[in-house]
């Protein structure tokens, strides 16, 4: 009894010796707890959340990090709105202990959409920002943007634009700093001003942004005035007026016929003086001093004024609202390059283009027909002369199954080494260069097929906006799966897109580019009814399909080899477009469409190369293009310039006069290559890349 009751005394104390030994142990060895997330994030929408419906809106996010070092994503996303989903848009950000960090993420904003949702996500947790709140502008509504440093004086323009145009336009005060660094941030805006505001704060980024922004259609008017010299800091060669010192005048009764007639604003003025740009339009002066010029920047407008608007004396002046008018602030935006796929009504195209694999199509019939052929040969006599010869037909029972097992998993085999392991990458690539080459935006689609299921991520190595893209039109991310991201910043890409095994995923991508490696030299000139000139190519890679399209018209001048030069003598003539019907083909099916077997080869089913250049010519005819079919309701039709220019003075233009006039010839034409290619391990690749570069010609 004794030693069995010391027996379960030693046994208790080595259980207690053990559990002293491995807690601590097991204590030490458990993984240190993550420190926990101190970081504090707010967020802003850009022109006080105003937005114009299917456009890329600034969202300002800061963050403050009051714990350890963190690295995550801020992400924005669409919070409040039924449909598809959008988004969700991220930038990668690290934060030091003790740290600030200020970004803009651009989130592409669907019709009907209340507010935004903006957080910071890491390993260590996720904080969220209070929900941004936007408001889409009503049907018809303008945005004005209004850039001042002081928000006192930027609201005495923004009240005068108001009163101007009524509630056909809604304003937007916002400092200098505050200017996006992308062009496509800019595009909720039809008109921008600059008041008494520090331009030469901008980046380049920014100054770049500015000037794609205008050249791609926008409208600037910049004021000038006592602070002319800190107003111009920033424009560099936008400005058409060049100012070189002020002066005060007693009155600014040169502006009475932009204001209607009578008199012009009474009182002392400062005038900024300077010589007008060539090629601007002088639009008001006053002995000998302009007080407004105008010109032509790319497909925009650029006027200044010499005088502060916002003074007293002007805004008192009774003819104050009609010289706002005279600007045309309130008209509609130019069509954007991306506008013809901002829902439904032209995917269809680009989508027919995308699911155009020829690597991935079947075999034609006759490689078919030998296939069956030899397996019936293979199965037949010569199976049955093999076992007769060997004396052991009975054996057909067993062969024959055999050999079908064979013959069938050599056909898979084949099929699937050849067609379905690789990645396939299908790309359509759409360049607009406007005029005198004042900046080029590119449009690119990506159809991207695996093989295999899971996740992948790609990027173009370079800044670009990228969403989704489907049916529905530009925006819809809905296949891409919950995990995938839009990452925005240098390397503009996808990241975690969702793919299941021989899909296809398709997203879109946004991004302003160099024109020089793209554009062709161009020089034409109007003369008696006719466009005449040449067109040479000097880049190192060959150019096919060149045609020239003006205000209905087409003329095809052909294939351009490195160094190559064109001849142009053409008489432009809507005649060129033959339809019976109310609606008129578009340009691709004018050029490629094939009698009575459409867009698609009669051998293989497939586009092909000009099935694929007729739907992507066809889906921009319209609004892109000058060419094609008429707009259905709530499509805005081609329209070169946002806005005429006012009527000038009698006084001549300094410099001669404004080409704003004049509709450009679009010069299209086919390249080899993208400057938004996709960064992706695939096996095959297909391209169809077009360019379309905006040429205003000449006066004779």
């Amino acid at each position: 009894m004794g030693r069995a009751r010391g027996a379960r005394r030693r046994g208790w104390l080595l259980v207690v010796l053990v559990a002293l030994i491995v807690l601590p142990a097991g204590m030490l060895a458990r993984p240190a707890r993550a420190a926990s997330l101190a970081v504090r994030i707010t967020a802003s929408a850009g022109f006080g959340g105003n937005y114009r419906a299917e456009t890329w809106l600034p969202v300002a996010v800061a963050l403050a990090n009051d714990g350890p070092d963190a690295t995550g994503d801020v992400v924005a996303q669409i919070a409040s709105r039924p449909g598809p989903a959008q988004g969700p848009y991220a930038q990668r950000v690290e934060l030091p202990t003790h740290s600030q960090k200020a970004l803009t993420l651009l989130v592409r904003v669907p019709a009907g959409t209340s507010s935004i949702s903006v957080s910071f996500t890491s390993q260590q947790g996720s904080v969220a920002a209070p929900a941004v709140i936007v408001r889409e502008l009503g049907q018809g509504q303008r945005l004005v943007g209004i850039v001042a440093d002081d928000a006192t004086a930027g609201n005495d323009l923004a009240r005068a634009v108001l009163g101007a145009y009524g509630s056909g336009v809604e304003t937007a005060v916002f400092a200098p700093d505050n200017l996006p660094a992308s062009t496509f941030g800019l595009d909720s805006l039809a008109a921008l001003v600059i008041g008494d505001a520090s331009t030469g704060r901008w980046s380049a980024e920014q100054r770049a942004a500015l000037s794609g922004w205008v050249a791609r259609g926008g409208q600037l008017l910049v004021t000038g005035g006592a602070n002319w010299r800190k107003i111009g800091d920033g424009l560099g060669d936008l400005a058409p007026l060049r100012p070189t010192d002020s002066r005060t005048m007693n009155n600014l009764d040169g502006l009475a016929r932009l204001g209607g007639g009578g008199n012009g604003p009474a009182g002392q003025a400062v005038v900024s003086i300077g010589s007008a740009v060539a090629g601007a339009t002088t639009l008001a002066e006053q002995d000998g001093v302009a007080l407004a010029v105008s010109r032509a920047w790319g497909r925009g407008t650029v006027t200044a004024l010499a005088f502060d608007p916002g003074a007293s004396a002007f805004a008192a002046w009774g003819g104050a609202g009609k010289f706002w008018r005279a600007f045309g602030l309130d008209t509609a935006p130019a069509p954007a390059l991306a506008s013809p796929f901002e829902n439904g009504y032209k995917t269809s195209n680009i989508m027919d283009v995308m699911r155009d694999l020829p690597s991935l199509a079947l075999p034609p019939t006759w490689a078919l027909g030998l296939v069956l052929l030899l397996y019936i040969v293979l199965v037949g006599p010569v199976n049955y002369l093999v076992l007769k010869r060997l004396d052991r037909r009975e054996l057909a029972w067993a062969t024959i199954p055999l050999l079908t097992i064979i013959f069938t998993g050599a056909v898979y085999a084949f099929g699937a080494t050849t067609k379905g392991r690789s990645v396939v990458v299908n790309t359509v690539s759409v360049v607009r260069i406007a005029p005198e080459q004042r900046a080029a935006e590119a449009l690119a689609f990506y159809g991207i097929f695996t093989p295999s299921r899971g996740t992948r991520s790609f990027e173009t190595g370079q800044p670009a906006l990228f969403t989704g893209f489907s049916p529905n039109g530009l925006g819809d991310a809905n296949d891409l799966g919950g995990d995938a991201r839009f990452v925005q910043g240098q390397n503009g890409g996808v990241r975690d897109a969702s793919f299941a095994q021989w899909t296809q995923r398709t997203v879109a991508a946004q991004a302003a580019v160099d024109p020089a490696p793209l554009a062709l030299h161009v020089e034409l000139r109007r003369t008696s009814g006719k466009i005449v000139g040449t067109i040479t190519n000097p880049t190192s890679e060959a150019v096919e399909g060149v045609v020239l399209v003006l205000d209905g018209a087409y003329e095809q001048v052909g294939d351009l080899a490195p160094g190559a030069v064109a001849n142009v003598d053409w008489t432009p003539a809507k005649t060129s477009i033959t339809s019976s019907g109310y609606y008129q083909p578009g340009l691709g099916s004018q050029l490629y469409q094939q009698s009575g077997s459409g867009y698609y080869t009669r051998s293989s089913g497939s586009l092909g190369v000009a099935g694929r250049r007729a739907a992507v010519l066809d889906a921009l005819s319209g609004q892109v293009l000058a060419y094609g079919p008429k707009q259905q309701p709530g499509h805005v039709p081609y329209q070169p310039y946002p806005a005429p220019t006012p009527t000038p003075t009698p006084t001549p233009a300094t410099g001669g006069a404004s080409t704003a006039a004049s509709n450009p010839v679009q010069v299209v034409f086919w390249r080899p290559d993208t400057p938004l290619e996709l960064h992706l391990d695939a096996g095959q690749r297909t391209l169809t890349s077009v360019v379309i570069q905006e040429v205003v010609p000449g006066a004779p």
